[in-house]
């Protein structure tokens, strides 16, 4: 069966998932997403897909990190499992998710 890209409602791949938290980080330094940190500074821009990792692959969603070694920062993208970025901070901490796995135990 071949995956087609698209909007439909299917999971993206891992590899998807770090190309949306790239250009997802990119987004940021032009619009301030109202995640609390306001706009990246520009220096987030134009990062490698390398400094793109998965984080975690959890029960519906992903958590991407994007790394910018001249920010010494890390940034931490909470999306869904078809990619929609819900969340994003410097801290790794998200509050769904801990609501989330409690529900799940």
């Amino acid at each position: 069966v071949m995956a087609h890209e698209g909007h439909d409602h299917s999971y993206v791949t891992e590899s998807k998932a770090l190309t949306i938290g790239k250009d997802t980080t990119t987004h940021f330094t032009q619009n301030d997403p109202g995640f609390g940190f306001g706009k990246l500074p520009v220096s987030w821009r134009d990062l490698p897909i390398a400094n793109a990792k998965l984080l975690k692959n959890g029960d519906g969603y992903y958590i991407v990190t994007v790394t910018n070694e001249a920010e010494k920062k890390t940034l931490f993208l909470l999306m869904t499992s078809n990619g929609d970025v819900y969340d994003a901070n410097f801290t790794g901490e998200f509050k769904q998710l801990q609501m989330h796995d409690k529900a799940h135990h």
